[in-house]
This record gives C-alpha cells, structure tokens and sequence, in this order.
C-alpha cells in the first residue's frame, strides 16, 4: 500500500471512532488522571498516558479484501484510570450483590448455571 493510501485510511478509521478535540483536551484528561490517582494513593504505580500513534491493521480475512479493504483501527494511547475505575465498579457491585437478595449476574455461563440449578422449572 502506498503511504498516502495508509494515511488516508487512518484518518478515516479515527474520524469514525472519535470526534475532534480542542488541543488543551489531553492535558485536561492528564490532570483528571493525576487527580484521580492520587486520590486512589496509586500515582506512584501507573504510568502516564503517552503520546502514541494511532495506526491500523488490515483485515485481510475478509471477503471482497482485493475490492474493497478494511481495516482496524489500534490506539495504544489508552489511559490506566479506566482499569481502575472498573475494579472499583466490581467491587462496589460486589457489595450491592451480597446485601440485596437479587439476582445479578455478570455473563451468560453464569445464568445457565443458575437455571440448571433450579428444580422446579414448569
């Protein structure tokens, strides 16, 4: 593929998955990371969120590849706070799970279970 063509299709894989950003926006996420940490007293265990650029894979399984290629778009500028923030979830859902006398489950294999557990099912 010539580079232009590869340009290209990047810009069209991130114009499709995120919108434009004023340029102050990184530095805002960074410092609502740095709040965050320290707040969770981690600041000394994650990394920043880098610079990195975006590129793409082509998915070249695909049927009709030779006509019309597609392709994938890879951010590795993925910030840590989101694993966090799912840990805490976890554990706040955890909580709510053993108070309440609901049902909650967290995938499918969990809801057979429950149901092959049940006897009377008519």
């Amino acid at each position: 593929m010539a580079a232009e063509t590869i340009k290209s299709r990047i810009e069209q894989n991130i114009n499709k998955a995120y919108k434009k950003a004023p340029p102050n926006t990184l530095k805002q996420i960074t410092t609502a990371d740095k709040a965050i940490a320290s707040k969770l007293e981690i600041s000394d265990r994650i990394d920043t969120t880098g610079e990195n650029q975006a590129f793409i894979t082509l998915k070249d399984h695909k049927p009709n590849f030779n006509n019309k290629p597609t392709c994938r778009l890879i951010n590795p500028s993925k910030s840590e706070i989101g694993k966090i923030s799912k840990q805490v979830l976890e554990r706040i859902n955890a909580k709510i799970i053993q108070s309440s006398a609901f049902n909650q489950w967290k995938n499918t294999g969990e809801v057979i279970d429950w149901f092959n557990k049940v006897h009377n099912k008519h």
